[in-house]
């Protein structure tokens, strides 16, 4: 069951998210345009490049806030629904030219104008992963499914954020979702195995290579041998 880039509508949102207006909370003020970085003395090339992207990025991210492992709204925008989904239309274009930072401030600012779009905050976490920031991503997938719980896409990808964040058993515990809202997700199963491999589970690990190879995914030879090795095929339960 993948997600399309269809709009999702008011009327078919799920639960809510507490969004705090204002601007005295902790997180980012509200802002806009292009970071005036001054160069830092003693500093190479490279260095610079990189303190002239945090800047950027911490920029784009205004408005929002991540610290309570959501992702609140403390500065609202002004703009309609349809606005939004087309900054959403936008980031989704930066994205795919690669340019992620544009991409982040384009999401932020739909979630701005449209706290209610789970797909915002979808776009958004693979946005800032895109910039190495699991956990923000985390935080944007997490909100999204508190909008509507049957958003697979974004179980999945917060569940892969959790691994990252070396949070093995909340990611199994929602990948194990994945697989119940989306049986016939093969890549879902391929980490149940491989994250079941590594919690010592082999023959959960077995059961969701069947699962994956049954819907005609290739797992990776190099897994199978490992798990082979530990626990042969014929020993482990179906």
């Amino acid at each position: 069951m993948q997600r399309s880039n269809l709009i999702v509508h008011r009327a078919t949102m799920g639960a809510l998210v507490v969004l705090v207006v204002g601007s005295g909370m902790p997180g980012c003020s509200s802002g806009g345009g292009q970071a005036n970085v001054e160069a830092t003395p003693g500093t190479s090339p490279a260095e610079q490049v990189w303190i002239d992207k945090h800047a950027r990025f911490n920029l784009a991210i205004e408005g929002v806030s991540f610290e309570t492992g959501v992702v609140v709204v403390i500065q609202p925008l002004e703009g309609d629904f349809e606005q939004a989904i087309r900054l959403r239309e936008e980031g989704i274009e930066h994205y795919n030219y690669g340019r992620y930072i544009d991409a982040t401030a384009a999401h932020v600012r739909a979630v701005r104008m449209a706290p209610e779009l789970p797909e915002a905050y979808f776009s958004l976490g693979e946005a800032v992963l895109a910039h190495g920031k699991v956990d923000l991503a985390a935080a944007a997938h997490r909100t999204a499914l508190a909008l509507d719980p049957q958003f697979t896409d974004a179980r999945f990808h917060l569940a892969m954020a959790l691994w990252m964040l070396s949070q093995p058993e909340d990611a199994l515990a929602e990948m194990e979702v994945v697989v119940e809202q989306d049986p016939d997700r093969a890549a879902a199963h391929e980490r149940l195995a491989i994250w079941s491999y590594y919690g010592g589970d082999d023959a959960g690990a077995w059961r969701h290579v069947h699962a994956a190879q049954n819907l005609g995914h290739q797992m990776p030879p190099q897994f199978l041998a490992l798990l082979a090795a530990r626990t042969p095929e014929a020993g482990a339960s179906n």
